[in-house]
């Protein structure tokens, strides 16, 4: 029974620091970005999703932004590329990502509905240098090629293919090009001084340069032109309201991109507010302000492999450590083959060979006890010291986060400290503890197990000399 209560002891401990890292994995970070830094660019999908980008040293990300403001879509892209520019058509997401490392080259894919990814376009050879504009339309997918003196448009099919060239035009003498777009078969081109100019397709003497200024951003959109003027704060949908410079208003901070799209028609701006991403939703009465924040979910979605493979090492670990702990083989003897005479009567009577016995001052007498390595309180002891071990991080920085705060007076540091950079050394320190704490069990078990057959070969030896003597 002893025994027994030992091993549900040990199990019920186990299976509380299972749990615990349980919940601490599911308190940590997803390794999602922060979603704070987005690219300058968007796409507004019939659904009324706004899709943004956002690409770190480590990860490059598409993320789907729901009516309501929570990110229930999230799909990993390859690291080595980063997403540049994004444009969508139905509820499909078309996406340019160039090398990270390198300016040559670039990838025309698109991120269907379903969520799988498909590779339209790679860009070498004739097209070295990524395209300053994707806009797609039941036309095809338009690609804008800006240069230093001129300003390319070429068509391809929605399913990829070869692009074909629409419109080549150069810009005159003096004139620099910050960006371009194409759309409602127009070319808009934004000049540094803040003038749209504007050339239709197969039509000769078509361009037109407009004299208001003040436009900043110049993107395209559901196949229309949009366009945003910084010194009067106004979103321009359309080339109609671009060339007289009219729109909607946008009380934002800092404006990176915008666009305009969806069922509803929506103008969608990205807007940078106290250092976080925000999205403004203009409608026709009112303007919501959105931060996009991960959903339960997604979430979980990303956290999934991570803690599967964490606790799957948790139990094999755990599992070893029982069954160094509390299995039969422990008990197993060293066989050593000895000479020696036994008479024919000890042969008949097996039953009476006498085991050897250990004693030990206990109060104040001598008391027969059994060797014996791991008891309840040594156990419980081991996995005391190697729950602060692995927690030494925290508690390190719960002791100086409390100095801090006793100078300070302000007890909320607590609250700022980020739980995630401890996750290193937990993948590192809880399995090598337990892996060595197993192997320390293992060596530990077979000393014992081979110094009590040293001793009961000894006194075998010694009482059994009279026999041999006969």
């Amino acid at each position: 029974m002893r025994g027994g209560a030992c091993v549900r002891k040990a199990v019920g401990i186990l299976v509380v620091l299972g749990i615990l890292l349980a919940v601490l994995l599911l308190a940590l970070p997803t390794g999602l970005p922060e979603l704070s830094n987005a690219e300058k660019t968007l796409a507004v999908t019939e659904d009324q999703t706004v899709y943004l980008t956002e690409s770190t040293s480590g990860s490059s990300w598409l993320y789907g932004v729901r009516d309501d403001g929570s990110v229930e879509k999230a799909y990993p892209q390859d690291s080595s590329f980063r997403i540049t520019l994004l444009s969508a058509y139905g509820n499909d997401v078309y996406f340019v990502q160039t090398p990270q490392l390198t300016e040559k080259g670039w990838q025309l894919l698109c991120l269907r509905e379903d969520g799988t990814t498909e590779l339209l376009y790679e860009g070498t050879g004739d097209f070295p240098v990524a395209p300053e504009a994707v806009n797609v339309s039941p036309s095809g997918i338009d690609l804008t090629f800006l240069t230093d003196d001129k300003i390319s448009v070429y068509r391809m099919e929605l399913s990829g293919g070869e692009p074909v060239q629409l419109l080549e035009t150069e810009l005159a003498e003096g004139e620099i090009a910050v960006s371009a777009v194409f759309a409602e078969d127009k070319l808009f081109c934004l000049l540094s001084d803040g003038r749209v100019r504007s050339s239709r397709t197969g039509e000769q003497n078509s361009e037109a340069l407009q004299e208001t200024e003040g436009f900043t951003l110049l993107s395209a959109s559901q196949g229309s032109v949009w366009a945003y003027r910084e010194e009067t704060g106004t979103a321009c949908f359309g080339s109609i309201a671009v060339q007289n410079g009219s729109g909607v208003e946008v009380n934002g901070q800092a404006v990176l991109y915008g666009g305009r799209g969806g069922a509803k028609g929506q103008t969608v701006v990205v807007s940078v507010e106290n250092g976080s991403t925000v999205l403004l939703r203009i409608g026709d009465a009112d303007v919501r302000r959105q931060t996009p924040e991960a959903s339960f979910r997604v979430r979980m979605q990303f956290k999934a492999p991570g803690l599967i493979f964490l606790l799957l090492t948790y139990a094999v670990c755990a599992a070893l450590i029982l069954f160094t702990v509390f299995s039969k083989g422990r008990e197993a003897r060293v066989r050593r083959k000895i000479l020696k005479s036994i008479s024919e009567e000890e042969k008949k009577k097996p039953e009476d060979s006498i085991k050897p016995v250990f004693f030990e001052t206990i109060g104040g007498k001598e008391l027969p006890v059994q060797l014996g390595f791991y008891s309840p309180g040594r156990i419980v002891k081991i996995v005391m010291i190697l729950l602060l071990v692995n927690a030494s991080t925290c508690i390190l920085a719960w002791i100086l986060t409390a100095f801090k705060c006793m100078g300070s007076g302000d007890w909320t540091l607590f609250q700022q400290l980020d739980y995630s950079y401890n996750i290193i050394w937990l993948c590192l320190a809880l399995p090598i503890s337990m892996v060595g704490f197993a192997a320390v069990s293992v060596a530990c078990a077979i000393l014992v197990s081979f110094f009590a057959a040293r001793i009961g070969a000894g006194v075998g030896r010694t009482l059994q000399r009279p026999h041999a003597q006969l």
